[in-house]
């Protein structure tokens, strides 16, 4: 397979598009894992449900309301973990396509497991900081979204810890806030679209998320290629 890796800095046009034409080749393989987490999200969904509706099967059988709620914590846990592991597949398996490589499911989620403890940690340092970032007026946490946007895609792709992840994502995105600020809405803009059509948000979160993390994808390595191109005094 050819390497379609970005020799420049991409627009934010091409930056979709580039990520659309991956995505729909790659579907087959790109789509699987978050129709597992949709599933898993469903169930999650209706749980409380069928909780309420055999309350009387629960008393009879002497769990109580903790139990219930532990239960459900812990699966929405699961969860998330899950959401985490589908993410790095997409973004490792999306990031050896680009690189030119012929990578399967089996290898990216092979890869994501052995690095899922950086990814997790990852992810909570991220959660933390965009907490408190949005509780300081909301301005901060948008910033720290900014700064931040490619954190996890360096924990899988160049392999890098949770405080070094986020150093590395403030390097790449240094200089080019408005362009990652205007892909970012972009993506929340057809996020909200999604969520807001009834019956079908489930089954267009499910074709569209692995998409946006291929843009997402198609950013980092936009972010490489402009790096590259600077003089070493600016670049770091």
């Amino acid at each position: 397979m050819s390497p379609i890796k970005p020799t420049k800095e991409l627009g934010i046009e091409e930056i979709f598009s580039l990520a659309w034409d991956l995505y729909t080749k790659h579907a087959k393989n790109i789509i699987p894992p978050y129709l597992i987490l949709g599933i898993l999200t469903l169930i999650g969904k209706y749980i409380p449900i069928s909780t309420h509706i055999g309350t009387l099967e629960i008393v009879s059988r002497k769990l109580t309301l903790w139990w219930i709620i532990v239960g459900i914590a812990l699966w929405w846990m699961i969860i998330g973990i899950v959401s985490l592991i589908v993410a790095g597949i997409t973004i490792k398996y999306t990031g050896d396509v680009i690189e030119g490589a012929n990578p399967t499911l089996k290898s990216s989620l092979n890869y994501i497991v052995n690095r899922l403890g950086d990814i997790i940690l990852t992810a909570i340092l991220l959660a933390i900081i965009l907490t408190i970032g949005f509780i300081l007026l909301i301005i901060p946490g948008i910033i720290f979204g900014i700064m931040f946007i490619l954190a996890m895609h360096v924990t899988v792709l160049e392999g890098k810890g949770p405080i070094d992840s986020l150093h590395r994502s403030k390097q790449l995105v240094k200089g080019r806030w408005i362009t990652t600020f205007a892909i970012i809405l972009i993506i929340f803009i057809i996020v909200f679209i999604v969520s807001m059509i009834p019956l079908l948000d489930s089954i267009l979160t499910i074709i569209i998320q692995p998409y946006l993390v291929t843009t997402l994808t198609f950013l980092y390595y936009s972010m490489k290629a402009r790096e590259k191109q600077l003089p070493p005094s600016i670049a770091n």
